[in-house]
């Protein structure tokens, strides 16, 4: 019963929030969750992606986010923004981006957002500062911002994986 509030929970959320910034109208959003299966063979460690309907705790959910321009012009300068949703954590490096399109990442819930890894320079008890490199699990926002036309009628897609806590 909580791997499908988990997932419910994470689905809502998901869906509930708008995932374009910007240029929202001519552009057609398709947001899909798969469960990434993973079976151990001979030549390593296969993977395979299922949809379900529930996932328990320590699943791992990969994101497909596709845009298909709708319009019958290329589409510019557009962000695509997406919360990672609650109840889960960003995996690290599993990010994908379409060409001509830079990836961010936010540990602020969407005020600003940075390139991986995040680092800041903290000072300890004496006064000394140093550089800290902030774990994946704190980002909680990614955008991905659109620096090539999409041409009518084309798609792009990007990924990224969760881990459910």
């Amino acid at each position: 019963m909580k791997s499908i509030l988990n997932l419910l929970a994470v689905l809502v959320f998901a869906f509930s929030l708008p995932s374009i910034a910007s240029a929202q109208e001519p552009l057609e959003s398709l947001m899909e969750v798969f469960l990434v299966e993973q079976v151990q063979t001979d030549d390593g460690i296969e993977e395979s992606l299922v949809q379900v309907d529930e996932a328990a705790p320590e699943s791992i959910l990969e994101y497909v986010l596709t845009y298909t321009n709708t319009s019958d012009q290329s589409l510019n300068g557009f962000i695509i923004k997406n919360p990672v949703p609650a109840n889960t954590s960003y995996m690290a490096d599993t990010a994908s981006s379409p060409e001509g399109a830079r990836f961010l990442v936010s540990i602020d819930h969407g005020a600003t957002f940075e390139s991986e890894p995040v680092v800041r320079i903290v000072e300890d008890e004496n006064g000394n500062e140093r550089e800290v490199t902030i774990s994946p699990d704190q980002y909680n926002a990614l955008e991905w911002i659109v620096e090539q036309p999409l041409e009518a009628g084309q798609q792009m897609s990007m990924r990224y994986r969760v881990i459910i806590d």
